[in-house]
């Protein structure tokens, strides 16, 4: 039986056959290429052809990864001239995932988290096939079906494909992510031509995604069971050590959620060494942010304001530009409260830039905003800050940012003065607060209605009869 990429190689073949002329004839006209640097439409075809093979190699190898390294290495740097639809990267993409799988499967946990972030990368740079997968996931919910998905995630290189662009967009779009994920994971399920192995990775990764995006976009047991999920996957997947400790961090910002500070503490600094070990670098930025917030929030400031510094130097180098928007709020208000006010307040716009296009981020950055000139005594501004993030996390759908946002607006509101309006905020988050089952935010809304309740029994406040209902 000939595999499909043998037969799109045959006709591709067939067509460089008959029309010779059109492809030779408009890379004469590329004066800038000469001798070895121009590379021939019949070397794409048997560089298709080698890709087509490698494909299909069904048994570990050794030779085949190295194979396909060496022709990944080859397709980077030679020349590719007319390349109008992004033909280099999905050749690299291909490559990518034999390269990965055969990784996977020799046990290579270090060369497979490799590939992983080299198709990461590949995903910010458009092709084809990236693109129609991400128009597919671009669909509104009514048409992304389970049955549409697998017309577009028929082989495992796709879903491959499609889990790196998920990854690439989480932040961009929480919710079509947490969406697209659910999907991925449910044409994983009826996929019983995978291998075993593979579909128990792809299913893993789709619901960590899941999971990671239900912290602000659903309820904490939800995001759990997705996580705990995940877990059970990678535990039945190739290679399962460096996914594992992915599923554990994920559980351990999970804590940090509902404040359990111990247990985000001692998983943070226990795993930033395994990653290390696997040249997991993301995640080990991951753990060190993770523990110098913990820091911050336990009151060792000076040593949070040192490795602060440290990471968020790294942060700007790499580019790393959504934890380097995480990193600086939490930054700036150690600074902040050390009387170097105009300093924390420059941070802050730097995490602006930073975070923008990502909505979660931005709105972490607005209410810091809020905190800084509440302290300053300047109220208008602070319920303006805090107004911009509850607007934010509306048009994000996020759950657990939209409740804090609006507690934290009540509060202002209060010492403004304005009971009534913070009587109101307070409606809109209580069901919020129950939904993502924030039990502490909870508690402090309560607090604060009581507060409402007092002043409105004292006669102190206007009333417009909205709170009479208390």
């Amino acid at each position: 039986m000939i595999s499909e990429s043998s037969q799109i190689v045959r006709l591709a073949e067939a067509f460089c056959a008959e029309y010779p002329h059109r492809a030779t004839d408009r890379e004469a006209k590329d004066e800038s290429l000469q001798g070895d640097e121009l590379l021939a439409p019949v070397d794409r075809i048997g560089l298709s052809r080698r890709v087509a093979t490698l494909l299909e190699e069904r048994v570990p190898s050794a030779r085949v990864l190295t194979s396909a390294a060496e022709l990944f290495d080859l397709t980077v740097t030679q020349a590719w001239p007319g390349d109008s639809f992004g033909e280099r990267y999905e050749v690299c993409s291909a490559l990518a995932f034999v390269s990965w799988r055969h990784a996977s499967e020799l046990g290579l946990e270090i060369e497979s988290q490799e590939w992983l972030r080299v198709i990461d990368a590949l995903v910010e740079e458009p092709f084809t096939a990236l693109e129609c997968i991400e128009e597919f996931f671009e669909l509104g919910s009514e048409l992304q079906t389970v049955k549409r998905a697998q017309q577009f995630l028929s082989k495992p290189e796709d879903v491959f494909l499609a889990l790196a662009s998920l990854r690439r967009r989480r932040n961009l779009d929480p919710k079509g992510v947490l969406r697209a994920a659910t999907i991925v994971y449910l044409v994983c399920v009826d996929a019983n031509d995978f291998r075993d192995e593979e579909k128990n990775f792809f299913m893993g990764e789709a619901a960590w995604l899941v999971g990671h995006g239900g912290r602000y976009l659903s309820n904490r047991s939800e995001c759990r069971r997705w996580l705990t999920l995940a877990a059970r996957h990678f535990g039945e997947s190739l290679v399962r050590e460096p996914l594992l400790a992915k599923a554990r961090l994920a559980f351990s910002i999970s804590a940090r959620d509902r404040h359990e500070v111990g247990i985000a503490r001692s998983a943070a600094t226990g795993l930033r060494a395994l990653f290390t070990s696997w040249n997991m670098n993301r995640e080990v930025l991951i753990c060190e942010l993770v523990e110098c917030i913990l820091k911050k929030e336990t009151g060792a400031m000076k040593e949070a304001l040192a490795e602060f510094q440290g990471l968020i130097a790294r942060l700007r180098e790499g580019c790393v530009f959504d934890l380097l928007a995480a990193a600086l709020p939490p930054y700036a208000e150690i600074r902040f409260k050390a009387g170097e006010r105009i300093a924390a307040l420059e941070l802050l716009q730097e995490a602006t830039c930073a975070s923008a296009g990502m909505p979660l981020l931005e709105c972490t950055v607005f209410m810091s905003f809020a905190e800084s000139h509440l302290e300053l005594g300047n109220l208008s501004a602070a319920i303006l800050w805090c107004q911009a993030a509850v607007n934010k996390a509306v048009g994000a759908a996020c759950v657990a940012p939209l409740a804090y946002a609006r507690v934290w607006l009540a509060d202002i509101l209060i010492r403004s003065d304005r009971v009534d309006d913070a009587y109101r905020e307070l409606l809109l988050a209580l069901p919020l607060l129950e939904a993502g089952e924030m039990m502490e935010e909870m508690a402090y809304a309560a607090t604060l209605l009581a507060q409402i309740s007092a002043r409105r029994a004292s006669g102190t406040q206007n009333d417009d009869g909205s709170l009479r209902n208390l």
